[in-house]
C-alpha cells in the first residue's frame, strides 16, 4: 500500500485550515455542547457514554453493526446497551478484538507474572476459551485482521513491539525504544504505526516505509474500507483523502480510532465518552458520483491506473502485495482477502500497471502473476524491475508476486 501523502504538521497549515474550513462549513457557531468543532458540514455524530476509570484505557475495539466494546475493570462493557458483555474481574483486561466473519474474539489479559491473548469462540451456545500467545507481563493491543490472524502492539520493559499473527506462526516485525503512540491493522498482511512522531507501514520482511513526520505524535489511526486514513493528533481529528490532502473533520478532541461499516469511532477519554462520526454514506456518494477521476487516485477500495475513454470506468489495483504465491493459489488468494470481484491481471492489464507503477506504488522488482495463459502449462508474468515478460510453468512451486485488479 503507497500513501501518497506529506504529513508535516505545521502550527500555519492547522490554522490556515482550519479558517478556510470554518468559513466555508456550517459550523460558524463554533464548538457544541459537548465542545466539539465540527469542520466537515456532511458530519454527523453519537456519543456513548461509559463508567469513569481511574487508570486510562490502552484500546478500544467496534463489531458490526457499530457495537463497541471497552476492555474496563477486568471486563468488556458495551456503551451502546450500558451493559457488559463480560462482567468485571480482579486480573486486568488490556484489549478486545472480535473477527466478525467468525464470530471469533480475542483478547488480552494480564496475570502477576505474564501477559496472554486468549481466543473465544462458540460451539454449540457454549463459550469455548483457549490461550493462543503469552508475552512477558506488559501492555498489549491485540487487533483481529481475520481467522486465526492478528496484530500485536505491546509495551514491555524493554520497549515497544508489533508482533504478526498468521495460522501457526507469530513474527516480531518491529520493535522501538521509541513510543508507539497509535496503532492501526489494514488486513492480514500490514499495519499502521506512529512511532517517534513518524507514520510507518509494517509489513513482515520488509523494511518499514515511512510516509511522514508530525509536529505532534498521532494518538489514533484508523483506515476504511476504501483505504482512506483518519488520524488523530493534537486536539483535532484528520481525514486523508488523497495526494497531499488532508484536512481537519472535527476540533476539540482526540483519542484512540476504530472505523466500522461508514462510521469513525474516537475514544475520548477525558469525557469518558465513545463519539461515533457517521464519515461514510455521504462521503461514497460524493466519491461515486464524481467523474474527475486520475490515474494514481484511491478509489473503491484500490488505486487507479487505467481509465477509459468515457473517463468514468477502467481498472483499479490492490493497495499492495499478497506475496509470493503459486499460480494455482494467485486467483483464491485475491478472492479470499479482497472479495469475489477482485482477480489476477490480464497480460495486457499487467502491462498497464507496470507502466504506472510509480502512481500507484508498493512494488518490488519481482515478477508478477497474470491471468493469461500462455498454453495448458505456462502463464505469462511481469517483471516490475525491467518490464520483461516471461511465461512459468503454472504446474510447479513456482512463487511469483500478487498485485490483485478489478474494474470499475
Amino acid at each position: 500500500m503507497e500513501l501518497k501523502i506529506k504529513i508535516i504538521f505545521q502550527p500555519v497549515f492547522v490554522f490556515s485550515s482550519l479558517i478556510i474550513l470554518i468559513n466555508c462549513t456550517s459550523c460558524k457557531h463554533g464548538a457544541d455542547s459537548l465542545g466539539i468543532t465540527i469542520l466537515d458540514s456532511t458530519l454527523t455524530y453519537k456519543d456513548f457514554n461509559y463508567p469513569k476509570i481511574k487508570y486510562p484505557l490502552i484500546s478500544f475495539s467496534v463489531m458490526q453493526p457499530g457495537i463497541i466494546m471497552l476492555p474496563l475493570q477486568g471486563g468488556i462493557y458495551m456503551p451502546n446497551f450500558k451493559t457488559w458483555y463480560l462482567k468485571p474481574g480482579k486480573e486486568p483486561l488490556l484489549s478486545v478484538s472480535p473477527d466478525v466473519k467468525t464470530g471469533t474474539l480475542y483478547y488480552c489479559k494480564n496475570l502477576p507474572n505474564l501477559s496472554m491473548i486468549l481466543r473465544v469462540t462458540k460451539e454449540n451456545n457454549i463459550n469455548s476459551v483457549a490461550v493462543v500467545d503469552t508475552f512477558p507481563r506488559g501492555f498489549y493491543n491485540v487487533v483481529s485482521t481475520g481467522q486465526n490472524s492478528y496484530f500485536v502492539m505491546g509495551l514491555m520493559a524493554q520497549g515497544y513491539g508489533i508482533w504478526q499473527r498468521k495460522g501457526k506462526d507469530l513474527n516480531l516485525i518491529f520493535e522501538s525504544k521509541e513510543p508507539i503512540t497509535a496503532f492501526s491493522a489494514i488486513d492480514q498482511y500490514a499495519c499502521l504505526i506512529c512511532c517517534n512522531k513518524k507514520l510507518l507501514l509494517l509489513k513482515k520482511d520488509e523494511q518499514p516505509t515511512n510516509f511522514g513526520s508530525m509536529e505532534i505524535a498521532a494518538d489514533g489511526i484508523a483506515v476504511d474500507g476504501n483505504g482512506e486514513i483518519y488520524l488523530s493528533s493534537g486536539n483535532f481529528i484528520y481525514r486523508i483523502i488523497s495526494q497531499d490532502k488532508f484536512i481537519p473533520i472535527a476540533a476539540g478532541l482526540h483519542g484512540y480510532l476504530q472505523y466500522s461499516d461508514g462510521k469513525l469511532f474516537v475514544l475520548w477519554q477525558e469525557k469518558s465518552k465513545v463519539i461515533a462520526f457517521d464519515v461514510g454514506l455521504k462521503r461514497d456518494a460524493q466519491v461515486h458520483n464524481n467523474s474527475s477521476l486520475n490515474i494514481g487516485d484511491k478509489y473503491g477500495g484500490g488505486i487507479i491506473f487505467y481509465i477509459d475513454s468515457t473517463g468514468k470506468h477502467g481498472l483499479i489495483a490492490a493497495q499492495h502485495d499478497l506475496g509470493g504465491v503459486t499460480y494455482l493459489h494467485a486467483q483464491y488468494e485475491c478472492k479470499t482477502d479482497l472479495g469475489d470481484d477482485w482477480g489476477l491481471p490480464t497480460k495486457e492489464e499487467l502491462n498497464k500497471l507496470y507502466l504506472n507503477k510509480n502512481k500507484v506504488g508498493g512494488f518490488g522488482n519481482y515478477y508478477y502473476w497474470s491471468h493469461t495463459q500462455l498454453d495448458y502449462y505456462f502463464s505469462w508474468s511481469q517483471s516490475f524491475g525491467n518490464g520483461y515478460q516471461k511465461a512459468c510453468n503454472i504446474f510447479t512451486d513456482t512463487t511469483l508476486y500478487v498485485r490483485p485488479v478489478r474494474a470499475f
